[in-house]
């Protein structure tokens, strides 16, 4: 059920915060990136290209494109209109940070760039300039499920909500939305948003019989 939107995870209370200083391959405060992904080309993947959990996040100079969603949740193929359809271009689940710089993410089924929740004890300082997601330099056009989508779970007090940075950046022909962002605080520069597409989406939730301890106002059925 990871694709569930609304339904999300909560960060840990176990790590500490980092900052961006820069792109090169550290934080300011010594942090490296754990995963470093430099001049890629993934095309035709299944499911999502890249997938991070939990981790901090580099990707630069790359392209991806045309992942396609034949995941199957409880056995059963997504319907093309189901909003939880995977195929992902880049899915992070909690991540620490994440850096995307001069990337090419097109036509793929799902989102460009879909991320849930953040892995910190607290972002930093509302009042600081430091950004936990970083998105820049880059062009998403032709995704099914957004150009880039960023979600927290709605109960998420203020000092645990990333900040978000995109700049310098194109998104076009995106079915739904160019960017969406729920509780953070998005800041964008110089961005283009051109076409966003028609398209016909159902927004489903987990059954609660499937959920041991989770009723109808759970989930993504719970108030804003």
């Amino acid at each position: 059920n990871m694709y569930v939107p609304g339904n999300m995870y909560v960060p840990g209370n176990m790590y500490q915060p980092i900052t961006f200083a820069n792109t090169s391959e550290t934080f300011e405060d010594g942090y490296a990136f754990d995963v470093m992904l430099d001049e890629m080309n993934i095309s035709g993947a299944t499911v999502s290209a890249v997938h991070i959990e939990g981790a901090t996040l580099r990707l630069t100079e790359s392209s991806i494109s045309g992942t396609v969603a034949t995941s199957v949740s409880t056995k059963e193929v997504r319907a093309i209109n189901d909003v939880n359809r995977p195929g992902h271009g880049v899915f992070i689940r909690n991540p620490w940070g994440v850096l995307i710089e001069d990337v090419d993410i097109a036509d793929n089924d799902g989102s460009g760039i879909m991320i849930h929740g953040l892995m910190q004890s607290t972002v930093t300082d509302m009042t600081s300039s430091a950004m936990n997601i970083i998105v820049r330099d880059s062009t998403l056009s032709g995704n099914q499920r957004g150009g880039f989508w960023s979600q927290m779970p709605h109960h998420t007090a203020e000092e645990f909500r990333p900040k978000v940075m995109v700049s310098t950046s194109e998104f076009t022909d995106n079915s739904m939305f160019g960017l969406y962002s729920t509780i953070s605080s998005f800041k964008l520069d110089q961005v283009t948003i051109g076409a966003t597409l028609p398209t016909t989406v159902e927004f489903t939730c987990p059954r609660s019989e499937d959920t041991p301890g989770q009723n109808q106002s759970d989930g993504c059925l719970s108030d804003l």
